[in-house]
């Protein structure tokens, strides 16, 4: 139940973030522009929608399939978990990357964050159990354009995390992701 209800929220939270009106900008160097992209990490994939709230924030919700690598007695076990992801994101630095003439396409600047996670967990046979839980992570982070559609994206961050049947503990968040600017992008 307490998961159907983190569920809920996490929804709603980011259905009401989408649902803000956000005025048009003029230019590229008035702020963030909203974009749908697919990215790929070390062990995952991931779908990706960032909505543009103001000119320097964004809510960003992923969702993200998850590898897990596990090595016992001389094999490899892989599974694959999905996660929820929403991060409200403030690009500090876009306009003065943009003032300077840099690129910002895809919201390429440094930026703040405040993960929230949700793993829903998966058992594979009886070699592999991806543990359900959640986490907190506050991020520092960054975007940069490699050509006009790819992007490359890295972020670190201590937070906390619980996962099923064992107590709150530190989280590491370390993202390194590779990723694509879907569609036709807009800036509001």
């Amino acid at each position: 139940m307490k998961k159907l209800n983190l569920i809920i929220v996490l929804l709603f939270v980011a259905r009401w973030a989408s649902a803000q009106d956000v005025a048009p900008l003029s230019s590229p160097a008035a702020g963030v522009e909203t974009i749908h992209s697919a990215k790929t990490a070390v062990l995952g994939l991931s779908y990706a929608y960032e909505r543009a709230l103001t000119p320097l924030t964004t809510l960003n919700t992923e969702l993200i399939l998850n590898g897990a690598l596990e090595v016992r007695e001389g094999s490899y076990f892989f599974a694959l978990a999905p996660v929820l992801l929403v991060e409200p994101r403030y690009y500090y630095n876009f306009l003065k990357r943009s003032n300077k003439g840099k690129n910002t396409a895809n919201n390429s600047a440094n930026y703040l964050a405040l993960g929230g996670s949700y793993v829903f967990g998966a058992t594979v046979g009886d070699r592999v159990s991806v543990q359900q839980g959640v986490s907190v992570v506050p991020k520092w982070g960054l975007r940069r354009p490699l050509g006009q559609r790819f992007f490359f994206e890295t972020a670190i961050g201590l937070g906390i995390q619980k996962r099923a049947k064992l107590d709150m503990e530190p989280a590491l968040g370390l993202d390194i992701k590779f990723g694509y600017a879907l569609g036709k992008r807009s800036t509001h």
